[in-house]
């Protein structure tokens, strides 16, 4: 089942931004750069944004390679500054020492983090849940024209509201069509008037959206006997302002243990 954004009804409209909101949870900001000073008036951070899902009983997180190996990443700054800090969510962490496994050419990375609970993870004011994949794994693929729901937390909408703290946005979005799918990519067609933005900014462009990287992606379907679930289907890697397209790798390049299919 899909939900078209550009429903006629209001009630249609309702509904997307509905399963916008559902999706979450399911992402939570990873931050690092500068420890929080309570005497600073601003910090030097960077976010993107980790999804969230259990697998065989394993609280596993999915975010970009970039993230954390790339130019001026999580493991390039440290190079430099010994003192870096990380977050998730609220908890303090080093991604490093918990990694499953990585590709840079899919540009993911998972971490096991069954050692933390929701309780140590969520951020205050935000919702914070891993998701347990209703049926088999990998769930089946999405086709050109399904609509797909996703959440994450750019950089360019997060307040600096005190020192040392910071309010995390969110972007998400119900109903975003997919217009191109292949073996490794999904691709689909972002309408950023039709997502809900919880943090807005009017200093940076509306399609400056670094921080995407990371963000779950859902679909909403229905068993054969009309109950509704999610299937997690892919996680974002880029966003392409230019065209104004968000660039998914499927989760079937995901196995249920953490690791990648190559």
């Amino acid at each position: 089942m899909s939900v078209d954004p550009n429903s006629l009804t209001e009630q249609q409209r309702m509904m997307a931004n509905a399963l916008s909101e559902w999706a979450h949870p399911y992402a939570q900001p990873i931050s690092f750069g500068e420890a929080p000073n309570l005497l600073a008036a601003h910090n030097n951070v960077n976010n993107a944004t980790m999804s969230l899902i259990s697998l065989e009983g394993k609280q596993i997180g999915i975010t970009n390679w970039h993230v954390l190996f790339g130019p001026d990443g999580y493991d390039e700054q440290r190079q430099t500054n010994p003192g870096i800090h990380c977050q998730l969510g609220n908890v303090v962490l080093d991604p490093l020492e918990m990694i499953i496994d990585g590709d840079e050419t899919l540009d993911l990375v998972t971490l096991d983090l069954s050692s933390f609970t929701v309780d140590q993870i969520v951020c205050p004011g935000l919702p914070c849940a891993f998701y347990e994949q209703p049926g088999a794994w990998p769930p089946p693929p999405v086709n050109v024209g399904d609509y797909v729901v996703f959440a994450g937390f750019p950089g360019s909408r997060r307040e600096h509201v005190n020192p040392g703290e910071f309010i995390y946005g969110i972007v998400s979005s119900g109903g975003t069509e997919i217009v191109q799918v292949s073996e490794e990519i999904i691709q689909c067609q972002l309408l950023l008037d039709q997502c809900v933005v919880t943090v807005q900014n009017t200093d940076v462009p509306a399609n400056e959206l670094p921080g995407l990287s990371g963000s779950p992606v859902f679909q909403y379907r229905l068993f054969k006997s009309g109950v509704s679930y999610f299937d997690f289907v892919g996680i974002v890697f880029e966003y392409g302002p230019e065209f104004d397209l968000l660039r998914i790798r499927p989760s079937h390049l995901l196995n249920s243990d953490g690791t990648f299919r190559r």
